[in-house]
Parts: C-alpha cells; structure tokens; sequence
C-alpha cells in the first residue's frame, strides 16, 4: 500500500548565490538562487537578455533535447542548459519554488555533482509553506525500451528507489551499477 500523507510546499529561507564556469561554454556564470511563493514553481531568468522574454520554467514541457546536457527553453527559444544538477539537489532536498537568477546560458558546473549545491541550500535553510505539494502518485508499472539495450522499468513505490546499471565497451566507462533509496537527508 502506497503511503500518501499530506506533503507541503517549500522554499529556501534566504537567497543563496553560487558562482563558477559553465562546463560546455567554459563562460563564467553567476547565480542567485532567491526563495518563491507557494505555486511558483522553479523558474529560471536569464539576467543577461534584456529586450527578450527572458523567463523560462524548469517544467517538463519547457526540456528539449540538446546533446550532453538538459536544457529549457521557453516559447521564444531563450533556454538554459546544464540545469540537470541544480534540479537534482532541488527534488532531493524537496524544494518546490524558486526564482534562479542566471547571468547566462548555462549553468555553473561546479564539482560535477550536486554536492557543493546541497551544502549552500543546506546553509540557507528551508522554509515550509503552508500550501499543500502536489505530488505525482504512479498507480501502475511503466516500461520503457529506446533499443540498443536502453531500457528502464517504473514501478509504484512509497519512496524513490534506483536500480541503475551500464555497460559499455569503453574501458574507463566498462559495467557499473548504482543502487539508491531517497529518504529525507540522504540525497548528496
């Protein structure tokens, strides 16, 4: 039986700004990750761009595909990229609004990780908001095959749980596997 207790919405308590080169533009980028009102969702604006709509949600409807990173765009075709570790640390740490401030097309790499990321938020501290979270509730399995041996399974559960494995012929790559299962502090 899934559980399905009430959730409610959050946001960081105070700005957090992060800085550092854009792994694919090698740009310098300076963020500002400010708290959102309930319902805001996470919205990313490009502080450089002036004379355009500079404001693009991180909604599914908004990625497109680019080549070796994710990326979002709004209708004008204005977009961000290498957001993928940014909203890593977002959903494992539960934050639903936010306003990021980014003075680029890309953003910061970092260590490659979302670590450094989680110990800013961390620091800023979170702020539940009296606002209930929707939540996606899956009822059935979900399979997915793309061929080549690419392939997931979705199935319903309490909480995220990861079994993930590759397996390619390079040898720095070669067979590898991970295994995860989100609890509230664990994600890093």
């Amino acid at each position: 039986m899934l559980n399905r207790t009430v959730q409610f919405q959050s946001t960081l308590a105070r700005p957090v700004e992060i800085s550092g080169i854009g792994v694919h533009s090698g740009r310098y980028v300076e963020t500002t990750i400010h708290p959102a009102p309930a319902y805001h969702g996470i919205i990313f604006h490009r502080t450089d761009l002036i004379d355009s709509n500079h404001i693009i949600p991180a909604t599914v409807d908004h990625a497109v595909p680019h080549q070796l990173c994710t990326r979002i765009e709004n209708c004008d075709g204005i977009g961000v990229n290498t957001i993928e570790h940014f909203m890593a640390a977002f959903h494992g740490m539960g934050i639903d609004n936010l306003l990021i401030e980014v003075d680029g097309p890309e953003m910061p790499i970092l260590d490659g990780s979302s670590t450094l990321i989680i110990d800013l938020l961390t620091q800023a501290g979170l702020r539940e908001q009296s606002e209930v979270k929707q939540v996606f509730v899956m009822v059935d399995d979900v399979e997915i095959d793309l061929g080549n041996g690419r392939h997931a399974r979705l199935s319903p559960h309490d909480q995220l749980e990861l079994n993930v494995s590759i397996d390619f012929e390079d040898e720095l790559i070669g067979k590898q596997s991970l295994s995860y299962s989100h609890n509230k502090g664990t994600f890093r």
